[in-house]
């Protein structure tokens, strides 16, 4: 199991890097740019100048969200697929408090299953996520 956990958050991070690398940077780095053009006006109030950053940053709390909700969405379908292998293994018959060997076996097989299928949704996962930070 903590093989398929170790397999699962590998694939997670390498898509957190590309998506990172193809449009979390961009859109950071245009706020920031946003930001200090907000402080070259010498004249303007506190307020106002405290006003244009926090619209600068909105795409970026924008994005976060987006990729916050993506992930959040996609733990979930792995706790259902993991709830669903723990199931079997009591419809079976088989003591879940006190697995056998063969029990465990079974879970962490399953578990992997689990790992596996989610791993190959990752791509349409990424491409979903990039599809709407493409807006910023």
């Amino acid at each position: 199991m903590e093989a398929a956990q170790r397999k699962v958050e590998d694939a997670v991070n390498k898509m957190l890097t590309e998506v990172d690398s193809s449009h979390l940077r961009k859109v950071q780095g245009q706020a920031f740019k946003c930001c200090a053009s907000c402080c070259d006006d010498t004249r303007s109030s506190m307020e106002v100048r405290q006003n244009c950053i926090g619209k600068c940053m909105e795409p970026v709390a924008n994005s976060q969200d987006i990729l916050a909700a993506e992930l959040s969405n996609f733990q979930s379908r792995i706790e259902r697929c993991v709830m669903d292998c723990h199931d079997q293994m009591r419809d079976r018959g088989e003591d879940t408090k006190k697995p056998s060997a063969k029990m465990s076996a079974g879970f962490d097989a399953c578990v992997a299953s689990c790992a596996e299928t989610h791993i190959k949704l990752l791509p349409s996962i990424t491409k979903k996520i990039q599809a709407q930070l493409a807006k910023f």
